[in-house]
């Protein structure tokens, strides 16, 4: 069976783990998976999720990879998914095919508690990517972050010479280009900066189906990894007919077949769902502080009400709005004075200056 990975991974119109397990659903028994990819990468969370696929198809099926382009970002990760089950799965380069490797981004928002949190779900994501990138090309784990960190791209059979294919074709002679087997300096910088365009192109589509949805992936890839915990030294070269559905297993059936795994989900899940209202609890008192209202705040905590939503906003300054305008009439309209011999016109000159103090802020 042929497969193409040939658009960004996930948002909108990218491809999805759904899609490429329904395509190798019909994958035969004894049927090699030969897997072209020139993709710029994209969503963590969907890369992680179709390498997941690709590898338990290797643990049955030959693997066979070529990069027909660019691969980038979780597209690499991808590409080597099969070799973390046998170290001699084909992954296929040629002169004019990219492979860019550096640390995962996403999008964030929040204080400084997410962003704290968000930083974390990154590096442990890092950590991954570096796990793969050193046990297949046999460098050391230092070295590959180094690599990551500088966002580094290998352009032909410098892809193959780090360890990252195993397979490396030649389009043109030496001998007969006078270049070298990259394409020469010219032709190396070009390929390098038509793929940082198509990679800045997808990460903008990323942006704003992010922006638009408010989905963050980096949680549920970093919930994937949790759960997974590969550990790619003892599978090598392993051959277990597993049945996997992707990762589409239902509650029920996760807590029958490892419980221990199941409650751990759920453990995550109640916290995540305690650290939320918390969040929402205090966010309310926040604003109640400001303006006074905590009867209203109690109102919108008891009925579950969030304050970014419109409307609870827009009571919060309405009421807010209304101690306003009370405390300013009470500036305005000073008590009556009254003097201790009764005089009137004393009596009267006490209470002009008391008007003049309420509404000029001075005595005149």
């Amino acid at each position: 069976m042929k497969f193409a990975i040939d658009k960004y991974i996930g948002g909108w119109d990218g491809l999805t783990e759904k899609e490429i397990r329904e395509s190798l659903a019909s994958l035969k028994e004894g049927e090699d998976l030969e897997l072209a990819i020139n993709s710029p990468g994209g969503d963590v969370y969907e890369g992680i999720a179709i390498f997941n696929t690709i590898r338990e198809t290797a643990k049955t099926h030959n693997v066979i990879v070529t990069v027909n382009g660019l691969a980038a970002s979780m597209a690499t990760y991808i590409a080597l998914a099969a070799r973390t089950v046998k170290a001699d799965s084909v992954v296929r380069v040629s002169e004019n095919s990219i492979f860019m490797i550096h640390n995962p981004w996403t999008f964030s928002f929040g204080d400084y508690r997410d962003f704290e949190k968000t930083g974390n779900y990154l590096k442990q994501l890092a950590g991954v990517l570096c796990g793969v990138y050193s046990f297949v090309s046999k460098k050391e784990k230092a070295e590959i972050a180094s690599l990551m960190d500088a966002e580094t791209f290998f352009v032909g059979k410098e892809i193959s010479e780090n360890g990252f294919a195993n397979e490396f074709e030649e389009i043109t002679k030496e001998e007969e280009s006078g270049e070298a087997e990259t394409g020469g300096i010219e032709s190396r910088d070009s390929l390098i900066v038509n793929a940082k365009l198509k990679i800045k192109n997808c990460y903008e589509s990323l942006k704003k189906a992010y922006e638009e949805t408010e989905e963050k992936s980096i949680d549920k890839a970093a919930a994937l990894l949790k759960i997974e915990n590969v550990n790619f030294e003892n599978s090598i070269n392993e051959n277990k007919n597993q049945n996997t559905d992707g990762g589409s297993m239902k509650g029920e059936e996760l807590k029958v077949k490892d419980a221990a795994c199941y409650n751990e989900i759920f453990a995550l899940g109640e916290k995540t769902a305690i650290e939320k209202e918390r969040e929402r609890v205090s966010a309310h008192l926040r604003l109640a502080e400001k303006c006074g209202g905590y009867e209203l705040a109690a109102k919108f905590i008891a009925e579950g009400k969030s304050t970014a939503d419109a409307d609870v906003q827009g009571a919060y300054m309405d009421y807010a709005m209304k101690q306003s305008k009370i405390q300013n009439r009470a500036d305005d309209d000073p008590p009556a004075t009254q003097t201790e011999g009764g005089n009137k016109d004393a009596d009267e000159a006490v209470l002009i200056a008391e008007f003049d103090k309420g509404f000029f802020g001075k005595e005149e």
